[in-house]
């Protein structure tokens, strides 16, 4: 279910959402299958090939996985 909704609001390879919305869609925030953080600290939960990062209090930015996000998931496990 968590792919879905992300892949719901991400639309173009990027989006935004609430934490709000995606909490009353029924998303699971404790259920990710990868994490990335930046070099600037960003961290970035991933649903498969969706992934999104908490900005300020309620908002998420929601990303499609890129192939450079990929290939270090694939390297830590």
């Amino acid at each position: 279910m968590n792919r879905e909704l992300l892949a719901k609001y991400c639309l173009h390879g990027k989006g935004k959402v609430t934490k709000a919305i995606l909490h009353k869609d029924g998303f699971k925030f404790g259920y990710y299958t990868g994490r990335y953080e930046t070099q600037q600290g960003h961290l970035y939960y991933y649903c498969y090939d969706y992934g999104y990062c908490v900005l300020g209090k309620d908002k998420m930015l929601i990303v499609k996985l890129q192939p450079y996000v990929q290939n270090y998931l694939d390297n830590i496990m």
